[in-house]
């Protein structure tokens, strides 16, 4: 199969899929994005929009449903918002959203990310079960839609929080986030691959924005901590867990034994890189996982076509 001109990656982001979903929208009516033809690559919360994008479903319908989402969820008064219950509230979302035949429109076009789980005999600082992450795996060919729904919502599940388990299964193997351990990952049948992630502070955000650089570096910010420290250091270290099954409880503790980037490359589309933000970057952050806004999420939405809008315009395709 001939590669395509351009193809997408999507990165991850929690609550922040709206921003996704709006850069989607925007894409498709700068004629950049084209459903069923264009390829994309998704992680995490980035992998609803990808799925929703290559299956021809509505932005709009979408980031209308993930709004009553979260409402719903913050009404369930749990820290953070539908603890436990968020895998359940995502795939009734997704199969809500996309069309019947989206495993169809999306093999060979979508390409899933996933973070294996490893195991460590090591307790936590709080006496707790210890889950490391290392390495990755992916999927672009999907057997049924809802075998795309199971993949998605593993590539987005955040353990102990998604449901009250340590890690999703898909097709018999343990998984979790893909962004834990996958930034933007390109498909590879694209000779271009333009990067979208939602987790790079870019200059344009309100006071507050943090001093850190988003050039040559962009993905450093998304970097995620490990709860015991042990994901620091230079770039491909590596640290070993003690082999160990893996937990079967919760609660766990989360840790990083393996920082597989390499170099990392610079991010095209971001938030506060083309266009003002009016909410400060901790602001912005605090809506992935523990407090989203409603209101900022659907500001999200309408960021995220401006932002696509103002890429698409920088990169003439559009004028």
């Amino acid at each position: 199969m001939a590669k395509a001109a351009l193809g997408f990656a999507f990165g991850g982001g929690g609550w922040l899929t709206t921003w996704y979903l709006g850069v989607l929208q925007g894409l498709i009516a700068s004629g950049a994005f084209k459903p069923g033809v264009t390829p994309i690559y998704g992680v995490s919360t980035g992998a609803q929009a990808a799925a929703l994008g290559c299956a021809g479903g509505d932005p709009f319908a979408a980031v209308a449903g993930a709004l009553l989402d979260a409402q719903h969820c913050l009404d369930t008064g749990t820290t953070p918002p539908c603890l436990h219950t968020l895998d359940a509230v995502m795939r009734a979302r997704l199969n809500a959203s996309l069309p019947a035949g989206a495993a169809k429109a999306c093999s060979g076009l979508l390409t899933l990310g996933f973070t294996k789980p490893l195991g460590d005999a090591r307790l936590g600082r709080y006496g707790q079960p210890r889950m490391m992450w290392k390495g990755n795996f992916r999927e672009s060919n999907f057997t049924s839609d809802a075998d795309l729904i199971d993949a998605v919502a593993a590539s987005g599940y955040l353990p102990c929080t998604s449901a009250n388990a340590p890690y999703a299964v898909f097709r018999g193997r343990p998984a979790m986030a893909g962004g834990y351990t996958l930034r933007t990952p390109c498909p590879r049948n694209a000779k271009r691959c333009v990067t979208v992630h939602s987790g790079v502070p870019g200059k344009l955000f309100s006071s507050g924005f943090p001093n850190v650089s988003v050039a040559a570096d962009s993905a450093a910010s998304s970097l995620p901590s490990s709860g015991s420290g042990s994901g620091g250091g230079a770039l491909g270290r590596r640290l070993a867990a003690v082999p160990a099954p893996l937990p079967s409880s919760c609660p766990i503790e989360v840790g990083a034994p393996e920082i597989v980037f390499g170099r990392r490359p610079g991010i095209d589309i971001y938030p506060g890189k083309y266009n003002p933000v009016a909410y400060t970057w901790w602001t912005w952050e605090s809506w992935v996982v523990a407090k989203p806004s409603v209101e900022g999420l659907r500001y999200g939405f309408e960021l995220g076509i401006a932002d696509a809008t103002s890429w698409a315009r920088a990169a003439k395709i559009i004028k």
